[in-house]
């Protein structure tokens, strides 16, 4: 006769302990895995290895967030929640290498700017402080500007040559000066940019633009040279070029016996090929005894000779 099985759920007394060991024993390990750390001697760091640790780690850090750092800005070029030398960072890319020169703040262009070393976003910065009647009245004022940082205030500084000029100081003054009577012809060495203004085709930058190319080339001493000025349209040129002249012709002239290699590149009329060229053959033959000399060299040609005689000087 068949006999029913016992029930599958019924533990014999063996059983029913050997399953109570396995829970303590599982117990005792799981309390083991948090309470063993308490009884892990502590290593001691030395300090000098612990500053190596902190520095590896800051590396690490400013690597990875180098990314996030370079694209953190706003449409505009920075973010007005960073602090100021990254929102100069912002700005700061792909900035040309600088080409320094003498210069009045506020008669300078954005392409001026880019020259002595700021980048576009920069340069429109400045040059939106001047359109809104922003004005600098000494060398220390273009520090106020903040993406002129202290390192770029101290290479321009040298550089930098604030015309004296008495601004009006009621809006009636301005009114009269603005719709004065002008005496046509005018002289391009003196006309300050508010007389440029006043011709018909040339506006504030072109203005800005005349007057640093005639600081550059030290004075102008023919109406011809206003037509190499930057952006000048040659049409604009033929119609006003009867409204100009040059008189009591004295400009700035550059010693080609003592002047250097990076000052000679500076003039308008002399690139860095011709400044090396003239630099070279006077240590190669000795002082100049003549501004004819210049033409002995290969690049002199007659045409280069006539524009740059009336800048040199061999004194």
């Amino acid at each position: 006769m068949w006999n029913e099985p016992e029930h599958f759920l019924h533990f014999t007394r063996g059983e029913r302990n050997a399953c109570l060991m396995l829970l303590a024993m599982a117990l005792v390990l799981f309390v083991a895995s948090y309470a063993y750390v308490f009884f892990i001697p502590v290593e001691k760091v030395s300090p000098v290895i612990a500053d190596k640790l902190a520095s590896d780690f800051m590396v690490e850090y400013e690597q990875s967030t180098k990314v996030i750092e370079d694209n953190d800005t706003t449409e505009n070029g920075y973010n007005p929640y960073r602090s100021l030398d990254d929102k100069r960072k912002a700005f700061k890319k792909n900035i040309p290498t600088p080409d320094y020169f003498n210069f009045d703040p506020n008669l300078i262009g954005s392409a001026e700017w880019v020259q002595l070393g700021f980048s576009q976003k920069q340069a429109e910065v400045i040059e939106r402080y001047k359109a809104k009647g922003g004005k600098f009245y000494k060398p220390e004022d273009l520090k106020k500007m903040f993406v002129v940082s202290e390192k770029d205030y101290e290479r321009l500084a040298p550089y930098i040559v604030i015309q004296k000029r008495d601004y009006p100081k009621s809006t009636f003054k301005k009114d009269t000066l603005r719709f004065a009577k002008v005496f046509y012809p005018i002289d391009i060495n003196t006309a300050d940019s508010s007389l440029f203004e006043r011709l018909r085709g040339i506006g504030p930058s072109l203005a800005r633009r005349i007057i640093n190319y005639r600081n550059r080339l030290g004075g102008f001493v023919s109406v011809e040279q206003i037509s190499e000025v930057w952006g000048l349209p040659d049409s604009t040129y033929q119609s006003l070029r009867s409204k100009m002249e040059v008189t009591g012709v004295k400009v700035t002239q550059l010693n080609i016996n003592t002047a250097d290699m990076e000052t000679m590149r500076k003039h308008p009329y002399i690139n860095y090929s011709l400044a090396r060229i003239i630099y070279n053959y006077r240590q190669q033959h000795g002082l100049y005894a003549d501004i004819a000399d210049v033409k002995k060299l290969v690049p002199v040609t007659d045409s280069i000779y006539q524009k740059l005689s009336p800048y040199i000087t061999v004194q």
